[in-house]
């Protein structure tokens, strides 16, 4: 039986930094550099509020663009050789489960997204 390995997606095999770079410049016109969001819950873009940053990941748009970082499904291939590969990652709206649950299977993997709740 193979030890188990939990994977995230967000910042982990998906670059999710890229890809709010992107949606802010697609949505708001604004080029940024998510350094700008000096802070890990997205504050501190001049001009942009934090209910307009998090209304990226309730997006199916931004989620469906972010793409993986390169070596990344290669990675989990190898890991797939050694260990149970299962990932673990939570989306925000059901709008975009369905996204990321095809983003799961796009890595090869069995499972699906967990929802947020609030």
């Amino acid at each position: 039986m193979f030890k188990k390995v939990y994977v995230d997606f967000d910042g982990v095999l998906l670059d999710s930094c890229k890809g709010t770079e992107d949606y802010i410049l697609k949505k708001f016109g604004k080029e940024i550099h998510i350094s700008d969001a000096y802070k890990y819950n997205y504050t501190g873009i001049e001009g942009i509020s934090k209910k307009d940053l998090y209304s990226a990941f309730s997006d199916p748009e931004y989620m469906s663009a972010l793409k993986p970082y390169e070596g990344a499904k290669v990675g989990i291939t190898r890991l797939k050789d050694l260990f149970e590969v299962i990932p673990y990652t939570q989306v925000d709206s059901s709008a975009v489960k369905p996204v990321r649950d095809g983003q799961i299977a796009d890595f090869g993997l069995e499972g699906e997204a967990y929802m947020a709740c609030s």
